[in-house]
C-alpha cells in the first residue's frame, strides 16, 4: 500500500491508512460505532451538516477555501480518490502522494483544533502549519530534496 512507502512520520502514515480504509474518527464514523449520539455527529463549523470524512476534507467551507488557496478548484474530490489530488495540483510525481497526505493531515488537525480547543484556523493558518511541518520533515526526503523544495515553494507562493 502506497501510504506505508511515504517518508512521512508514522502518525501521518497511520492517518493516511485510516483515511484510505474509511476509519478516520469523524463524527459519523463514531456514531456508527455507538461512540457518539445522533445529536453529536454534526460538523462543528457547519452545525447542521453530518460530519463525514468527505465533508471534513472536501465539502466543509474551510476545506473548500483551503483547496482553492493551494490551487485545487474541482468539486468532485472525495476521500475515495484523494490520492489523485497531487496530479491536479501539478506536483512532481515522486512527492504527489506525500504532499496530498500532508495537506489532508493539516485539515484534520484544524478540525481537531476547532473541536478540542475551540480554535477556528483560517485556511492561511492551516497552510502555514503545513509549511512548518514540511520544513521539519525535509531531512526525511534526502533523495528528493529538489522536489521537496519545489513542493514547498509551490505552496508558500499560495500565501
Amino acid at each position: 500500500m502506497r501510504v506505508w512507502r511515504t517518508k512521512l512520520p508514522t502518525k501521518v502514515k497511520f492517518f493516511g491508512w485510516l483515511l484510505t480504509h474509511g476509519r478516520v474518527n469523524c463524527r459519523a464514523y463514531l456514531h456508527r460505532r455507538n461512540i457518539c449520539t445522533r445529536k453529536e455527529d454534526f460538523c462543528e463549523t457547519c452545525s447542521d451538516v453530518l460530519e463525514t470524512a468527505n465533508h471534513i476534507f472536501f465539502q466543509c467551507p474551510i476545506a473548500l477555501r483551503f483547496w482553492r488557496l493551494v490551487g485545487f478548484h474541482h468539486t468532485d474530490a472525495s476521500v475515495a480518490n484523494h490520492w489523485l489530488l497531487g496530479r491536479e495540483l501539478q506536483l512532481p510525481s515522486q512527492v504527489q502522494y506525500d504532499a496530498v497526505l500532508v495537506l489532508l493531515w493539516h485539515l484534520w488537525k484544524a478540525r481537531n483544533a476547532k473541536i478540542f480547543d475551540n480554535l477556528q484556523l483560517t485556511e492561511e493558518a492551516i497552510l502555514r502549519h503545513t509549511l512548518s511541518d514540511m520544513d521539519l520533515w525535509r531531512p526525511r526526503f534526502k533523495d528528493a530534496q529538489d522536489l521537496w523544495g519545489f513542493w514547498r515553494h509551490h505552496f508558500s507562493t499560495c500565501l
